[in-house]
């Protein structure tokens, strides 16, 4: 339906059309970006937090300073995650975090990761992980949940 009514706004008659929509065939293995660690670096009231990923052999950072405070952290954490991975892209992501929150379900303490991707239309993006020593390194594994899909596509298309 989007590409019948792009059609038509570019002044063609989508009826007489046919539309074949294909996806690329990828016979190699779908590789992730891997993260490497969170450095929490404590200042007066403040903390930096600085986040190292990994992606063809290449470790990437990204940073970002906020106020103290485990919940606080943990989306300054979230912004560190993305810096990352515009770094990674070269790109600004458009992406505003909505929130980090550490959450207990089913015997288990998650952390969960909600962002929205702000460029063009509107999408919000939810990540989880498990949470297991680190609640930081949880918030940007969250990060890279929330972002994984739309993440291995576009390296996918950019290898």
């Amino acid at each position: 339906l989007a590409v019948r009514n792009r059609l038509a706004s570019l002044g063609h008659d989508p009826t007489g059309l046919t539309v074949h929509i294909t996806l690329p065939v990828f016979s190699g293995p779908r590789r992730r970006v891997r993260f490497v660690q969170v450095e929490r670096t404590p200042g007066e009231g403040r903390v930096s937090i600085t986040v190292h990923l990994e992606w063809n052999d290449v470790v990437y950072t990204g940073s970002a300073s906020g106020e103290r405070g485990p919940a606080l952290e943990l989306k300054t954490t979230a912004q560190a995650a993305v810096q990352a991975l515009e770094a990674l892209s070269k790109q600004k992501l458009d992406l505003r975090i909505i929130g980090v929150k550490p959450i207990h379900a089913f015997d288990s303490d998650l952390m969960v990761a909600s962002l929205l991707r702000v460029d063009g239309v509107h999408q919000r993006l939810v990540g989880a992980v498990v949470v297991h020593d680190d609640p930081l390194d949880a918030a940007a594994l969250a990060v890279l949940s929330a972002l994984n899909r739309t993440l291995g596509n576009f390296l996918h298309t950019s290898d």
